[in-house]
């Protein structure tokens, strides 16, 4: 949020989720953070009157902001909509934010073609590849004195949960 905050004019936040004091983060408590979003940011779409808004993914967040969004008349764009997820609830989100939306960004051909095959326009469809993987090559390579003072790391792993319990994890 800092570095967001460096660069641009905030003009609402949304808080969703309840501080980990407050109860254990399960299930029902991201339903009723759902809830949460999607009455702030209707709110707050009220308050700030954008022609667009940009959701990317399939987090509850983008869901609930799609969510409002769309039930407003505001018209939603969908970044890497058509994608596969494994998750729990990710998927379904996902594929709801699509239907939600009246722009489609997707991140690969096999995507777009997943969002046309739910019955999407395919002039509202546009593979514009993936905003984090596309500007991995702008990314300096960690030199090796970097890697020392890390404690010479051999191998890097970035996982994205996909939401399932710990014995499902492991086995996918």
């Amino acid at each position: 949020i800092r570095e967001v905050e460096a660069e641009f004019r905030i003009a609402a936040t949304v808080p969703m989720q309840r501080a980990v004091t407050q109860g254990p983060v399960t299930r029902a408590a991201d339903a009723a953070a759902l809830g949460r979003g999607v009455e702030g940011f209707a709110r707050a779409f009220s308050r700030i009157r954008p022609d667009w808004v940009v959701v990317l993914g399939d987090r509850i967040e983008a869901f609930a902001a799609a969510a409002a969004a769309s039930v407003a008349g505001i018209g939603v764009a969908h970044i890497h909509g058509g994608d596969r997820d494994e998750g729990i609830a990710n998927e379904a989100m996902r594929h709801a934010i699509t239907k939600l939306s009246h722009l489609h960004l997707a991140a690969s051909e096999k995507s777009a073609d997943r969002i046309r095959r739910m019955g999407e326009h395919a002039a509202h469809i546009h593979v514009v590849g993936s905003p984090a993987i596309d500007g991995l090559r702008d990314i300096a390579a960690m030199d090796d004195t970097a890697a020392q003072e890390l404690g010479d790391p051999r191998v890097v792993v970035l996982l994205h949960p996909s939401g399932l319990s710990a014995a499902d994890e492991r086995r996918i």
